[in-house]
This record gives C-alpha cells, sequence and structure tokens, in this order.
C-alpha cells in the first residue's frame, strides 16, 4: 500500500483508505499492534535477529 502513495499512484483513493483506518483506531473499533521494542536506523541487525527469533509483536508470519 505504501509504494501507490509514494510514487502518488491513486494518492486521492489510498488517502480516503488512510482517513477510514485512522478513525477505526481512533474510535477503538480496531486496535493495532505495535511492538513495544524500538530500534534505530544503526540496529537494524538487531531488529532483523528480533522478527527471525518471532520475538516481534503483529503480523510477522508473512515474512517467513
Amino acid at each position: 500500500m505504501l509504494i501507490p502513495l509514494v510514487h502518488g499512484i491513486n494518492r486521492p483513493a489510498h488517502g480516503k483508505i488512510m482517513e477510514e483506518i485512522a478513525r477505526l483506531v481512533d474510535s477503538g473499533v480496531i486496535n493495532p499492534l505495535i511492538d513495544p521494542k524500538r530500534f534505530t536506523i544503526w540496529d537494524v541487525a538487531d531488529a532483523h535477529r528480533h522478527l527471525e527469533a518471532r520475538q516481534a509483536v503483529g503480523n510477522t508470519n508473512r515474512l517467513f
């Protein structure tokens, strides 16, 4: 979804989708899972190890 946004492909339609997602999150209808662990750009290797060890919170099953 982000690649079309970055390249400006159908940006208005994607903007509406993002607004709807934000509304659903704000209203509590959906709750995004966000891993509490944070990594800097210099910690990319640690971030990959965290993901590969399946310690990351969220939908990571498509990566393996």
